[in-house]
């Protein structure tokens, strides 16, 4: 198959599953004020950053201690909720006293 026509047929497929699960919706998505959804994915939490990033990359790296201040600080300005409970107050339009994050 040439390379052209496996793209397309990668981007047609992919474009389908965005449709057909309300991916593309969600992806697009802001709340009534205009912000889009904070989420927050983290690649890998160690124990011992020093030993670890010698057999990995330090930049997928975070220690339990500096991720306990990130979580600290994110908790002090804003409201932090499941995936699901973020995409449901995106779709239903809630808000509360501060933005959400996931």
């Amino acid at each position: 198959m040439r390379a052209s026509l496996l793209r397309s047929t990668i981007k047609t497929a992919a474009a389908s599953v965005l449709h057909s699960t309300r991916a593309d919706k969600l992806a697009g998505a802001r709340f009534r004020d205009g912000r889009p959804p904070l989420v927050i994915a983290y690649h890998r939490v160690v124990e011992d950053f020093a030993a670890s990033r010698r057999t990995s990359l330090p930049a997928m790296l975070i220690s339990t201690r500096m991720l306990e201040r990130h979580i600290e600080w994110l908790a002090r300005r804003f409201d932090l909720v499941s995936l699901d409970e973020l995409t449901r107050r995106m779709e239903t339009g809630a808000s509360g006293a501060r933005p959400p994050a996931a």
